[in-house]
């Protein structure tokens, strides 16, 4: 097996070929079936000078999810520390999640090659250091407080951002790109997928600067020879289409499109799903309200009978609005409560805390019904996706309720700048949501609770 030569690393493409892929090739045998990778990446970014300069101060590779961006991060990292003495690399990642995957596949290369090893030293979790010549690979997290006190006392400067548009704030690229007039030999090569928000976010602004005053390559769609056509229909069957179309098609999105369609909300009416009148199927109740502005919603969900065992049933569902320039009285909804979880068999109420947890906190001590915060951040994403599921895959039944209806029609879907896999429930104007959220937490929790 032939290994990286170090001692005296002049060509960072060469280096860069003779690195190895996990499974024990070197990178250069994979070339063939994918010129792009060194015509349209490698070469662009690596590109210098008469003066022996970056041609592009800036790059910005624009690729697809499961495109080697890290692992092409982790390379050029690699391939700039050890191309010359004094040389600071930082390889900054979306968050510390993402950074340890930077650190991983650093690892992973010199695992795979012994004399990449002694000639690039791990000192600490996200700092590496080269034998001689005195350069340094620090991985850093876009949330670091910013790049004051880096780049002291170095010759090169490279910054390499992975996943810019998962970043949440602009706060370091701002301090690193303001870094990089310290030095003469200094660069910023940003390897991302599409965001959102195309024309309005920072990280839309940055691609532009690449594009006019750098380097921009964006491919839309799967280029890799290595990723299958089955295996991407089965990513677009299991995510929201606004996260396929960014992650998968890298197209810029917007952050707000709409949920459902009312034709697909549509197809899963079924005027003749039974009450739960002399039905003793475990309930689990989803309750969302606010105090004013917004109505009290409930929607009682079921495991469905007739249905695969991952299908939901909407067996009731009531709102409460509040009068013009009022407040909601709760004795209504308390009344509700009270009678529906004597008559029926409620495992669980999920409420979403923000207005309601004195209400259902007295509710679940005086009851004795399970009543459970329903997390409004990561876990109401995982069930505002899980639901457009159900809704998709027409494994939700219900009974065609002009209200509830409503409310899943005026509903947007938001997918946030750092989040792969998950989009939210928002209003799109004026109208209330507030059935359709409670729809989702209960759709979740029934989902998770009932067997």
């Amino acid at each position: 097996m032939t290994t990286v030569q170090v001692a005296a690393p002049r060509d960072a493409l060469g280096l860069i070929h003779r690195l190895r892929l996990p499974d024990g090739r070197e990178l250069a045998e994979t070339l063939p079936a994918d010129p792009w990778l060194e015509e349209k990446v490698l070469r662009p970014v690596l590109a210098r000078d008469e003066a022996g300069l970056p041609v592009h101060r800036l790059a910005y590779i624009e690729l697809a999810r499961g495109h080697f961006k890290t692992g092409a991060a982790a390379a050029v990292s690699i391939a700039e520390a050890l191309l010359g003495p004094g040389t600071d690399v930082y390889a900054v990642a979306a968050d510390l999640d993402q950074a340890r995957l930077l650190a991983e596949a650093i690892e992973g290369q010199r695992r795979r090659n012994p004399a990449l090893a002694r000639a690039l030293i791990r000192r600490t979790a996200d700092l590496y250091v080269t034998a001689s010549g005195g350069s340094k690979i620090r991985i850093l997290s876009s949330d670091a407080p910013s790049a004051f006190g880096l780049a002291v006392d170095c010759q090169r400067i490279r910054v390499i951002a992975d996943e810019l548009t998962m970043w949440p704030r602009p706060d370091l690229y701002h301090s690193m790109i303001t870094m990089l007039p310290k030095v003469a030999d200094s660069q910023m090569i940003i390897i991302s997928n599409a965001g959102v928000s195309p024309g309005q976010s920072w990280q839309w602004a940055v691609r532009e600067a690449a594009r006019q005053h750098g380097y921009l390559f964006s491919a839309e769609g799967t280029i890799a020879s290595w990723i299958r056509p089955e295996q991407l229909a089965q990513v677009e069957a299991s995510v929201p289409p606004p996260v396929f179309e960014r992650f998968y098609k890298n197209r810029w999105t917007e952050e707000t499109g709409t949920f459902v369609s009312m034709e697909m909300w549509d197809a899963c009416c079924d005027p003749a799903l039974p009450s739960l009148v002399d039905d003793r199927s475990w309930v689990v109740m989803g309750v969302d309200a606010a105090v004013t502005g917004d109505c009290f919603g409930v929607v009682a969900v079921t495991r469905d009978p007739n249905r695969p065992a991952d299908a939901i049933a909407v067996r009731d569902v009531r709102v409460w609005t509040p009068p013009v320039g009022g407040s909601i009285d709760f004795t209504g909804p308390w009344s509700y409560l009270m009678d529906f979880t004597r008559a029926h068999r409620v495992i669980q109420i999920a409420y979403d805390p923000y207005q309601l947890h004195d209400f259902m906190t007295r509710f679940q001590r005086e009851r004795g019904v399970w009543c459970r915060e329903f997390g409004q951040q990561a876990e109401r994403s995982a069930g505002d996706s899980g639901l457009f599921q159900l809704i998709r895959g027409r494994r939700l039944r219900h009974n065609g309720d002009p209200i509830l209806r409503e409310h899943i029609g005026n509903c947007g879907f938001k997918v946030a700048a750092n989040e792969d896999t998950k989009a939210r429930l928002v209003k799109r104007g004026a109208g209330k949501i507030d059935l359709a959220v409670s729809l989702s937490m209960g759709s979740a929790e029934c989902l998770r609770l009932i067997l």
